[in-house]
């Protein structure tokens, strides 16, 4: 019987430990279930940020490469306003260069100017001087009358894009026109009368770009010029002697070679122009016409005696000797020299 109730005690101790236990295992389960909740909530508002953290690179990414477009565009803008700056520091410096060989050109014209206006005066004297003709004498005398020139003068104001292959070359404004050959609507110079004729134009291209234009009398090309730099503007010249007709047609067009010319042309406008030194040549012209004049009526006038009557006509003018040729193909091994003949007695005229 005391065994039997010694092993009753023991497993009812035995079961208070495991009652004690399970009592303990359940508390254990309860402060893990309240974590595993707390976990979870921990957990949801993690992949909430995650998900929001994802969105924000997203946008981040995007905004990257929107700011690395805007930096490139910048960087091209800087680049191309560099470029026209130096294009504009070149412009000045060309610009003082014209402008100090025009005021010295015209300082010279004013100076030979102001010697011719004097000598003018001392023929003009001596003419007067030696007309004092007893009334006995007469003379007559009669002069050829001087023809009218022709001249024009045309200037690119602004800059002209997108020309193409064969299109006219403008210049809009009209600075001289004696003669009223030249057409500044249509861009093109008909010849009022027939004779010998000097052309020349100075076309400039913009910044690192190349043209090639070509002159041509009455749709036929005469002579071609190329304009380019790949540093800076490059400037071509134009230039022939024609010997034109009546109503003879010339103009200034882009030259028929795709490679250079694509269709997208410019030319750089932005001419100069000096009307002070074109006055001061053309009175010093004037001026020296009136002094020879002068001289050969003071010569004319010395050889009337008083009782002759004295018909004078005046010396003919000798007939000039020009010549303009072009080079058809390309030379080699050319030397630095060549003779041009003028016939004995002539005159060169440039």
């Amino acid at each position: 019987m005391e065994v039997v109730l010694t092993t009753l005690r023991t497993v009812m101790d035995h079961n208070t430990r495991l009652e004690n236990e399970l009592t303990r295992t359940n508390q254990l389960m309860n402060i893990l279930s309240t974590e595993y909740a707390s976990t979870k909530e921990l957990l949801h508002s993690l992949t909430k940020d995650y998900t929001s953290t994802k969105q924000n690179a997203a946008a981040l990414t995007i905004e990257h490469a929107s700011t690395k477009e805007e930096l490139a565009a910048l960087t091209f803008l800087y680049t191309d306003t560099k470029h026209q700056l130096n294009a504009l520091t070149d412009d000045h410096s060309t610009f003082n260069r014209i402008l100090h060989t025009t005021r010295t050109d015209l300082d010279k014209a004013s100076k030979e100017l102001v010697k011719v206006k004097r000598a003018l005066g001392h023929e003009k004297e001596r003419n007067r001087q030696s007309r004092i003709i007893p009334p006995t004498a007469t003379a007559v005398t009669t002069s050829k009358p001087v023809s009218q020139s022709v001249a024009f003068f045309a200037v690119m104001n602004d800059h002209q894009q997108n020309l193409g292959i064969y299109q006219t070359v403008g210049f809009q404004k009209t600075v001289t026109n004696v003669g009223n050959g030249w057409d500044g609507q249509a861009n093109i110079f008909k010849a009022p009368k027939a004779g010998h004729y000097y052309f020349s134009a100075t076309i400039m291209s913009h910044y690192a770009e190349d043209i090639e234009t070509e002159l041509v009398l009455k749709g036929i090309p005469i002579v071609h010029s190329y304009d380019g730099d790949k540093s800076t503007n490059g400037v071509g010249t134009l230039s022939a002697v024609l010997n034109l007709a009546i109503g003879d047609d010339v103009w200034i067009r882009i030259y028929n070679n795709p490679a250079t010319n694509d269709g997208n042309v410019r030319v750089y406008g932005r001419g100069w122009s000096c009307t002070d030194i074109d006055k001061a040549r053309k009175e010093l012209i004037k001026a020296k016409e009136a002094l020879a004049h002068e001289k050969e009526r003071n010569r004319q006038s010395r050889i009337i005696t008083p009782t002759e009557i004295a018909v004078t006509t005046p010396k003919p003018v000798p007939q000039c000797v020009a010549f303009f040729v072009v080079m058809t193909d390309h030379q080699q091994n050319v030397g630095l020299t060549s003779n041009c003949r003028i016939p004995e007695g002539g005159h060169k005229c440039w």
